[in-house]
Order: structure tokens, then C-alpha cells, then sequence
């Protein structure tokens, strides 16, 4: 993953308190690994 999109994503995960945010942000990983060219929609739903 994009050392960017990886820091916004730890950051977004230590602000979130949900037990479902840990599953949501390795969800998020794995298509990244499915589906690399799907990374600038990744990064707006880290964004988000």
C-alpha cells in the first residue's frame, strides 16, 4: 500500500473506536491487494 494512504489509514484507526474498524481498515487493505488499480478509490474512502 501507498506509505500515504497507510499513514492516513493507522491515523483514521486510532481515532476510531468501533470493533469493526480493525475488520473495515484490513478490508480496505486486502482490495488493495485484490485490486491495485482500484487505489485512488481506496483513498477516498480513507478520506472519507
Amino acid at each position: 500500500m501507498d506509505p500515504e494512504v497507510s499513514e492516513r489509514a493507522q491515523r483514521l484507526h486510532r481515532k476510531l473506536s468501533e470493533p469493526g474498524a480493525r475488520n473495515y481498515l484490513q478490508g480496505l487493505q486486502r482490495r488493495e491487494l485484490l485490486y491495485p488499480r482500484r487505489k485512488v478509490s481506496s483513498s477516498v474512502v480513507i478520506d472519507a
